[in-house]
């Protein structure tokens, strides 16, 4: 990892793994917890979600290109399996 590039390629402090998204104007589910309140997540069922509104005070956010990734441990593995890359 080279943590010198600039965004979009910087990956998240702690992550284990770099990644980057490319959004295709697909469906997404998510909630978005605001800091005007942390504790109540807005949900949203969108396409083409490249950016968001937060519905209590307005604010917008742009939906990023990176995932922060966990390496898991052997007694961690899900059960279902993971997707697989298709360059593979």
């Amino acid at each position: 990892m080279d943590l010198d590039r600039p965004h979009p390629f910087t990956p998240f402090p702690g992550t284990d793994a770099e990644t980057f998204i490319q959004w295709k104007g697909t469906q997404v589910c998510l909630d978005l917890y605001c800091s005007c309140s942390p504790r109540e997540p807005r949900h949203f069922d969108a396409d083409f979600a490249y950016y968001l509104r937060c519905p209590a005070c307005g604010a917008v956010y742009e939906t990023g290109t990176q995932l922060k990734m966990r390496r898991l441990a052997a007694d961690e593995q899900p059960a279902m399996e993971p997707a697989e890359s298709v360059d593979e």
